[in-house]
């Protein structure tokens, strides 16, 4: 995943390795994403009883794909939608008294 074993990255970098770091304390969004994915991939092709081998090749696949749609996602437009049901939108209406949070209800009940 990050292009080094967890053993290289400490050697790499012994400093922040002593203060308790890892490689994942210096990853991205998509990386804890994709990773998280991964062990729950992992643990369900273990439970299948797939071989080590095999599963490597999976989840190397697997990390390849998720990478390319997950950085073609433009984050911060998908974290500025709008709609009534959103609390932080609700929330700014809230002092007005015509605000659709308070006539409908947080989730347009």
């Amino acid at each position: 995943m990050f292009g080094v074993t967890a053993k290289q990255w400490r050697e790499a970098n012994p400093e922040r390795a002593a203060q308790g770091e890892n490689v994942r304390d210096s990853a991205s969004i998509i990386e804890l994403t994709i990773l998280s994915n991964l062990e729950s991939s992992n643990a369900n092709l273990i439970r299948k009883n797939i071989d080590r081998a095999r599963r490597f090749a999976i989840l190397s696949e697997e990390a390849r794909n998720q990478r390319k749609s997950l950085e073609s996602i433009d984050f911060m437009k998908s974290l500025k939608r709008h709609t009534d049901g959103v609390y932080v939108d609700a929330q700014k209406e809230l002092p007005e008294a015509s605000s659709p949070a308070k006539k409908k209800g947080w989730f347009g009940k």
